[in-house]
């Protein structure tokens, strides 16, 4: 973990407490409050990832200039999550599961909060409202060569399919058409993959990320303190992070610490 006097001064520049950034953090740490509190009723193993698990490990909490939140599951997993998700989800939080929520047509699943959407700004100037969401990353095993090589037939027709790449009504009727055939092919790499790389997760196909985890640096998982709670980490969070990330101890550039570009955060009464 870093010098607690430099913490404090990246918290005073990116995240004071009563900040639009502060506040959103906050929200996101109540999702992942309510995901563990069904994941570890329900006997589900899952664990922090990616940036949230630098925060974790580097600051005890979220990366200062950091505005999302990050966790894996075992794809394996992923149906008895979603059943479970789905009765006990207390509002306003909701499940946003792959192809099956009004029209959800991202790679891979999300909580969101549905009192909550922000405003982010986008390159070109304008202006773009969605909700507040944690992301489930969904681990499976394989070979990253591979897993490339399949995602150019399975990721195009996911991404076409639901019109995340917009390019011609042709190659979308031949992505719908085509995809069925994908999907099975994508299923039966899973299925192989348990067997002839058990050592190696990866994360689920269409997400465009490759990056290598071990089995013997995630099992058996350990806890971490994030924000003053205990959460599920990777047994060698070191050896974890460094495989993706390599130093990931040392702190970016300023110009390198990348935000979302939040221009607001608006709360709604849904309930």
């Amino acid at each position: 973990m870093i010098d607690h006097s430099f913490q404090q001064q990246l918290r005073e520049q990116y995240n004071p407490e009563g900040s639009t950034l502060r506040n959103i953090q906050h929200s996101l740490l109540r999702i992942l409050l309510e995901i563990d509190r069904i994941c570890s009723a329900n006997g589900i193993p899952y664990w922090l990832d990616s940036g949230t698990l630098i925060g974790a490990q580097r600051h005890g909490g979220f990366i200062p200039w950091d505005d999302d939140l990050d966790i894996c599951i075992l794809r394996k997993d992923y149906r008895r999550f979603c059943h479970v998700m789905r009765r006990e989800l207390q509002a306003p939080y909701k499940l946003f599961a792959l192809g099956s929520t009004d029209g959800y047509s991202h790679p891979w699943p999300r909580i969101i909060d549905d009192n909550i959407s922000l405003e982010r700004t986008l390159p070109d100037g304008t202006f773009r409202e969605e909700p507040l969401w944690v992301d489930i990353f969904l681990m499976c095993n394989g070979s990253p060569s591979l897993a490339r090589k399949i995602d150019k037939i399975y990721g195009r027709c996911f991404r076409r399919r639901h019109r995340l790449i917009c390019d011609g009504r042709w190659k979308h009727a031949v992505a719908v058409v085509a995809y069925p055939f994908a999907y099975a092919l994508a299923a039966a790499s899973r299925f192989a993959g348990r067997f002839v790389c058990p050592e190696t997760y990866l994360h689920d196909f269409a997400t465009g990320f490759y990056s290598v985890r071990k089995r013997a640096h995630i099992f058996p998982l350990k806890t971490i303190l994030f924000e003053g709670q205990s959460f599920p980490a990777p047994n060698d969070v070191d050896s974890y992070l460094r495989l993706i990330y390599g130093d990931y101890t040392r702190i970016p550039e300023e110009e390198k610490r990348i935000t979302h570009h939040i221009a607001s955060i608006k709360y709604h009464d849904n309930e």
